[in-house]
């Protein structure tokens, strides 16, 4: 039950990040009506930042990592035998998403073919949204080791 307020505060914050995307991608505000906007022939309605993090599935991956926390959590107190191969799974899984997230990095410099750079770009988020979410447990697992008492 100690690390639930942690595991909040990070779900809390995924809705923040979305209204910080849809700023950055210049997104006019929800108040301007559509008669106020200039019309632009042949340009597809700009998306807003959240429905652009659920079509990469961002929010259901984060929402499946935070099933596996909570489920990690429990199995951590049903069995404390299993503590440390759940560790080690938790930390290949960061080590992993994290390596492959930088090889897909790299890659979407070179020049592909846009239907494999859409993809490449695809799991390049997705892995991103795994290694995050894997990190950020990984800090507040290690949370007491780090800060003084």
């Amino acid at each position: 039950m100690r690390f639930f307020p942690i595991l909040i505060l990070m779900l809390a914050a995924c809705p923040a990040s979305a209204a910080q995307v849809s700023l950055a991608q210049g997104a006019p505000p929800a108040s301007v009506s559509q008669a106020a906007r200039p019309a632009e022939q042949g340009t597809p309605p700009a998306k807003s930042g959240l429905s652009r993090l659920l079509e990469l599935y961002v929010v259901q991956i984060l929402a499946v990592m935070a099933a596996l926390s909570a489920a990690s959590e429990a199995a951590e107190r049903k069995d404390p035998a299993l503590s440390r191969a759940i560790r080690l799974a938790w930390n290949w899984l960061l080590l992993l998403t994290f390596s492959v997230c930088i090889v897909l990095g790299i890659a979407l410099f070179f020049p592909i073919e846009k239907p494999v750079k859409d993809y490449v770009f695809r799991l390049h988020v997705w892995t991103g949204a795994i290694a995050g979410w894997a990190g950020l447990y990984h800090l507040a697992k290690r949370a007491r080791s780090i800060l003084p008492r």
